[in-house]
Formats: structure tokens, sequence, C-alpha cells
């Protein structure tokens, strides 16, 4: 999920389109670590 997020980053600064690539970066997902708790 992450990584698929970072490929999204790094084409919209290829593409030079600062404004999406600072959106993007603004919405990144984070880890949750709730279930390797429950585990």
């Amino acid at each position: 999920e992450i990584k698929a997020y970072d490929r999204k980053v790094k084409k919209a600064v290829a593409k030079k389109n600062k404004s999406l690539a600072d959106q993007l970066t603004k919405r990144k997902p984070t880890y949750t670590l709730d279930r390797l708790i429950k585990e």
C-alpha cells in the first residue's frame, strides 16, 4: 500500500507536477500496528 503511494509521488515529481506531489505527501498513509498487537 505504501509502496504504491510512493510510486504515485515519484510519477508526479517526474512529470514536474509539484502541486500534486505536495498534496500526495501531505496525505501519505501511515502504518498501524494494531494487528500486530492483537497477535
